[in-house]
């Protein structure tokens, strides 16, 4: 029996992939002892077990059949419409002494092992009528694609999350006591690999909430979070990520008109209030030609530039900013005029030296006084993002 076993499956893969399908391909046969009701389809000579197997498979009406090795001129494989009754027991006659009986099992193809449906590392488990996805306990659904518990970011979420959408969650913040829906970007971006970003705030350039002194920079206050729950609209908001929410990278975004661009800042800090309340310059690393990639068209004074958080010139404050860059004409920084970022402030000496745009922007690219692209004020959305 067990080489015959072995050499059934192995034709029943190959005629799985032949060309002339036909219902019955979905059919496999197991032996099932002795059969005591049968109603025959047909008799017919074979060489071999896998011959009256392949006879079998194309008929419709197959439902079984039984084999014998041959030995005379007599039919040696008999088709059947109809097998039942079927046990172990003895046959009925030394006629079908050596008969052996094969019955058809409609097998239905795995669908966890063919299409893997369960999302978010849930567990698949086939059964009689399709399949049943058994989710760990932050997920649910038919597929555990419904998020249910909250979360201390995004990050944390997109670590067990894999398959969850960009979107609003509940992320914790006031110490893990209360949960508010933010805006989590699971997906990489162009300039911010990797998933798992916390929306913290969205800057409208052309307004001045949230310009240089704003106290929203320093404050546990937040504005407006409702907005916070929906991507790179032009919407402004701050949310409880900003106060709440520790990081080791930083997402910035700028769009201007539709143009969305990002770069990631690599550093880490308890939160982001914690990287302006003091006031004090922390320097960054990213690059002047990655910060002037967040715009097209942007524009710089050359000679010098400082980048950070808090770039601030006690003695000029000609063009300062929260997060970015600034520039200077002159080598030693101390009069800066063009900039790149976000929580702009900008005290005019020389007015010649600027578009004529008087109002200048928040979020954006401002330049002037001999910048490598002329003068530009360009005012954008601005997104920071935390991870």
């Amino acid at each position: 029996m067990f080489p015959f076993k072995w050499l059934w499956l192995a034709f029943i893969w190959s005629f799985e992939y032949s060309p002339g399908e036909c219902t019955c391909r979905q059919k496999m046969f197991t032996h099932t002892g002795f059969c005591h009701s049968t109603d025959i389809l047909a008799r017919h000579h074979v060489d071999s077990l896998l011959d009256c197997g392949q006879l079998s498979l194309q008929s419709e009406t197959c439902v079984g059949f039984k084999y014998r090795p041959r030995n005379d001129n007599q039919s040696n494989c008999v088709t059947f419409k109809k097998i039942e009754n079927c046990s172990e027991s003895a046959p009925s006659s030394d006629g079908n002494a050596d008969w052996k009986f094969y019955k058809a099992v409609h097998k239905q193809k795995s669908l966890c092992f063919n299409n893997r449906p369960c999302k978010n590392s849930g567990t698949c488990v086939d059964k009689e009528d399709g399949f049943d996805c058994i989710c760990n306990g932050n997920f649910s659904g038919k597929y555990c694609e419904t998020v249910t518990g909250n979360f201390s970011s995004c990050k944390s979420l997109h670590e067990i999350g894999r398959d969850v959408p960009s979107g609003s969650y509940p992320i914790l913040h006031g110490h893990g006591t209360k949960s508010t829906s933010m805006y989590c970007q699971m997906s990489s971006l162009k300039g911010c690999a990797g998933g798992g970003w916390t929306m913290a705030m969205k800057i409208d350039g052309s307004e001045t909430l949230f310009n240089y002194n704003s106290s929203f920079w320093t404050s546990q206050n937040g504005y407006r979070t409702h907005p916070g729950k929906f991507g790179f609209d032009d919407v402004q908001t701050k949310m409880p990520s900003f106060w709440s929410t520790s990081f080791s990278d930083i997402c910035i975004g700028m769009k201007v008109g539709t143009d969305l661009r990002f770069l990631t800042i690599p550093y880490a800090a308890e939160s982001l209030r914690s990287l302006f309340d003091d006031g004090e310059f922390r320097a960054t690393n990213v690059g002047r030609e990655k910060w002037k990639s967040l715009i097209a068209n942007s524009s710089l004074q050359s000679a010098c530039y400082i980048e950070g958080f808090n770039i601030y010139a006690a003695n000029t404050e000609h063009t300062i900013a929260r997060i970015g860059i600034v520039g200077d004409e002159g080598v030693s920084c101390n009069a800066t005029d063009s900039f790149i970022g976000l929580g702009g402030r900008h005290n005019i000496v020389s007015p010649n030296c600027y578009a004529e745009d008087s109002t200048f922007p928040v979020s954006g690219n401002l330049a002037s006084c001999t910048a490598d692209n002329g003068k530009v004020n360009i005012k954008s959305m601005g997104y920071i993002l935390i991870r």
